[in-house]
């Protein structure tokens, strides 16, 4: 299974970049957060009926996917292809909330602790330590996610929220990608 993944899109979408996109071959599509509302209509447009899931970052408004008819997935499990998928939206809370997906680290770790497993674990944010920036609030890594992992131990973990395209193997097995724009991931290579 072959997902087109969107994490980011602070400068939009060219319609460049979206020709190359719809000529690429993918089974699902996962956005992963601070994603403009052209920006995730353009998204739409692209993957035509092809599904869309994702959650919602600190920068975007609140419900612009369920608003846009793409299923948010924040702290629920949805499956495609026989492949189970877990969401977590947000980051630290480093404003006042205004709207968006805020959660202190003690909400992370309790929500994500009674959350089922799942073969992928889609986030806005980062796990801790893991592509994060600790001397930034706004960019510090989750604990809650590296609980889950520990628990869990999904095959992937898809963070964006960092600006980074990193890819970090765990030592037991998980591979946690960092996606900044957009990324092609083959799940398929996991198993």
């Amino acid at each position: 299974m072959k997902i087109l993944t969107f994490a980011d899109l602070h400068d939009g979408v060219t319609k460049e970049e979206s020709d190359i996109l719809k000529a690429l071959e993918f089974d699902a599509c996962i956005v992963l957060g601070d994603i403009e509302r052209d920006s995730l209509i353009k998204i739409k447009d692209i993957c035509g009926d092809i599904p869309i899931i994702g959650v919602e970052g600190n920068h975007d408004e609140r419900d612009i996917l369920e608003n846009l008819n793409i299923k948010n997935v924040h702290n629920k499990i949805v499956e495609l292809n026989g492949y189970k998928f877990l969401g977590f939206g947000g980051c630290l809370p480093y404003k006042p909330i205004n709207g968006v997906y805020l959660h202190s680290q003690l909400e992370c770790s309790v929500l994500l602790g009674y959350a089922p497993e799942a073969d992928v674990l889609i986030s806005h944010n980062s796990p801790f330590g893991i592509h994060d920036n600790q001397e930034n609030m706004a960019h510090t890594g989750y604990k809650g996610i590296v609980e889950y992992m520990d628990r869990v131990k999904p095959k992937l973990c898809l963070h964006g929220h960092q600006h980074v395209n990193e890819i970090t193997e765990l030592d037991d097995g998980t591979l946690v990608v960092g996606v900044y724009g957009a990324r092609i991931i083959d799940l398929s290579t996991l198993d």
